[in-house]
């Protein structure tokens, strides 16, 4: 919201994302008075495909921000991507949620902003770094910077920012000492100290925990990927990803439904999940007009998916017990 915020989305600037997302990544268009388009995803890596953002680049010319989704922790084709949006003066938003620690195809790291202007992520209880709730913002610019900072905080500035109510912010050219200014309407938004503290305690550790869940990945592919009925997905590209989930695809019947398969697995205390229901599916969605008519391949990956345990203490035995659940279900 914040970030959408700092470039001036607003009823007049849309921003273009992936419908494989949570609703936030879009709500937060919404809370801009703006609305939200949708670009269909690739097959391969699951994120939005750049040429089907050229297509709709020439239908839509409202579009000033593009909001990549690194899904699962996988950041692929951005600089294409920043190429593409430098020639339309287009501004990219990294939505990295999934990606802390991982890399983009060049080496590096996802939050440089080698390739965006904005990236953001999260630090919400499932992700890899666990800090409670909230997340952090990083970009290169000055300008978005200070913007972020003020409506993070009740559209406060301080300390030694040039006031523009200068009857009020000085005297005899002084700048008051008890002085801050509410410039714009901003929110409450920091993130509170326990949870920063909860964040840096783990910071020296991620290494760890990426190594750990590219090893739990690589094994899982090991058994799945030549599975005829189970396919895996991004295993090509364990060693860039953050690797945050581990989603399989199924092809499901009326025989045999996606609940009834997550259901089985349940009754052996197994949890999967579904990540995640597209979108413009969602009712809220619908009733504002979306469809999912140009959306063939994020409509078939939602019917297939299927995400299965990937956690730092997930212990080899357990994944053995997974793996051979998964293939008596089969």
């Amino acid at each position: 919201h914040l970030s959408y915020k700092a470039i001036g989305i607003d009823q007049k600037k849309q921003i273009l994302t992936s419908p494989n997302t949570f609703v936030s990544t879009a709500n937060a268009a919404l809370y801009c008075n703006s609305r939200p388009v949708f670009s269909d995803i690739c097959p391969k890596s699951l994120s939005m495909c750049p040429n089907k953002i050229e297509e709709v680049l020439k239908k839509n010319k409202n579009i000033k921000a593009i909001v990549p989704v690194h899904f699962a922790g996988l950041a692929l084709n951005m600089s294409k991507l920043n190429r593409m949006c430098k020639e339309k003066g287009i501004k990219i938003i990294e939505d990295a949620a999934h990606a802390f620690g991982g890399t983009y195809e060049c080496g590096t790291k996802i939050g440089s902003c080698k390739h965006s202007d904005i990236c953001v992520f999260s630090f919400h209880p499932v992700k890899i770094l666990a800090g409670g709730e909230g997340g952090v913002v990083t970009t290169n610019d000055e300008k978005i910077y200070k913007n972020i900072l003020a409506f993070r905080s009740h559209g406060i500035i301080g300390g030694n920012a040039k006031y523009k109510n200068q009857s009020v912010a000085y005297t005899n050219s002084k700048r008051n000492l008890w002085y801050y200014e509410m410039f714009e309407l901003g929110y409450h938004y920091r993130q509170t100290d326990i949870h920063c503290s909860l964040i840096s305690s783990q910071l020296d550790r991620i290494n760890s925990f990426l190594k750990k869940r590219r090893e739990i990945c690589e094994r899982y592919d090991k058994y799945f990927v030549n599975n005829p009925v189970l396919k895996t997905t991004q295993s090509k590209f364990r060693n860039i990803s953050s690797n945050h989930l581990y989603v399989i695809r199924k092809q499901f019947s009326k025989k045999k439904t996606k609940n009834e398969f997550m259901q089985n697995l349940r009754d052996k205390n197994i949890i999967t999940q579904v990540h995640y229901i597209p979108v413009p599916m969602q009712l809220y969605y619908k009733n504002l007009g979306y469809n999912m008519k140009n959306l063939p391949n994020t409509k078939r990956y939602y019917d297939e998916c299927l995400s299965i345990p990937l956690y730092y203490d997930l212990k080899k035995q357990e994944q053995d017990y997974i793996i051979n659940c998964l293939k008596d279900l089969i």
